[in-house]
């Protein structure tokens, strides 16, 4: 069941959202054979191959010491479909919007107490970045 009840209240004032940091390719991340626990449930999205050895790892601009870092090859079948808020957008009418993830890869980087998950397209254009902290 969805409620779709709603009720008039005084217009509020905006809250302003920060955008995050601009996302880059780390110069220097070297794979390990450590997994970041961070992107456990996200990985677990993906249809990933074996762990390969050279990628691009993508994250948020820092100076931080990168921990552990892994790739993956993306399997190009059963690719993934992302649709934020998609059934709740749809049920009362208004359009949404969908990310359809295959091949390319799923690259991995651990800092200290935070880490970014990066899908790379075939051309290394980075197509969807995560930042858990």
């Amino acid at each position: 069941d969805i409620n779709l009840t709603s009720t008039l209240t005084e217009a509020r004032v905006p809250v302003r959202i920060e955008h995050p940091a601009a996302w880059k390719q780390l110069d220097s991340s070297p794979n390990s054979n450590a997994t970041s626990t961070r992107m456990d449930s996200i990985r677990a999205m993906f249809q990933l191959g074996e762990p390969i050895s050279t990628s691009q790892h993508w994250c948020q601009q820092t100076d931080e010491e990168v921990e552990t870092s892994r790739s993956w090859r993306l399997v190009d079948e059963g690719g993934l479909d992302i649709s934020p808020l998609g059934t709740w957008l749809t049920a009362v009418g208004l359009p949404s919007s969908s990310f359809s993830g295959s091949g390319g890869t799923w690259n991995e980087v651990e800092f200290d107490d935070w880490g970014c998950g990066a899908l790379v397209d075939e051309a290394g254009l980075l197509r969807l970045g995560i930042s858990i902290r």
